[in-house]
């Protein structure tokens, strides 16, 4: 296995009222794009970096290291009183595992008002009310599922 570089693009420079648009002048899409040299890398990026597109809100985030080209899924069992609740959470493509983990334990997923809201997308409206900030529902167990 080698290393490569892996770019995630995103932001306003998609909208649809983008102009220039960089989808129609160059055929780059908001997504995740992969490179096995620095070349390779720099020479995306350097596309990415005109100003015509980097002003119009085009973010960038890239990461160096060994690819899955799979996305992480979090998937954790949440307890809100006497229920269990396995929901599905997407960082996206190689997202770092540790930080997935802090998200949940001690981050902005720690709290009621977020996990409710993650229970009553994979449930249904009906299995739980929208919460406040609180610290009701536990984390039980977790672990990492990686798909494409």
């Amino acid at each position: 296995m080698k290393k490569e570089y892996m770019i995630h693009i995103w932001g306003g420079a998609f909208n649809s009222d983008a102009f220039p648009s960089i989808e129609e002048d160059l055929g780059i899409t908001e997504g995740y794009y992969y490179f096995s040299t620095k070349e390779e890398k720099d020479d995306f990026c350097n596309l990415l970096n005109n100003p015509i597109y980097k002003n119009q809100g085009l973010m960038t985030e890239v990461i160096h290291g060994y690819m899955r080209h799979k996305r992480t899924i979090f998937v954790g069992t949440l307890k809100y009183k006497e229920k269990e609740f396995v929901i599905h959470y997407d960082f996206g493509y190689e997202f770092d595992e540790e930080h997935a983990i802090h998200m949940f334990k001690s981050g902005n997923f720690s709290c009621d008002c977020n996990r409710s809201l993650f229970i009553m997308r994979e449930y249904g409206d009906d299995a739980i009310q929208e919460m406040n900030c609180g610290e009701e529902i536990k984390l039980l167990d977790y672990h990492f599922e990686y798909w494409d």
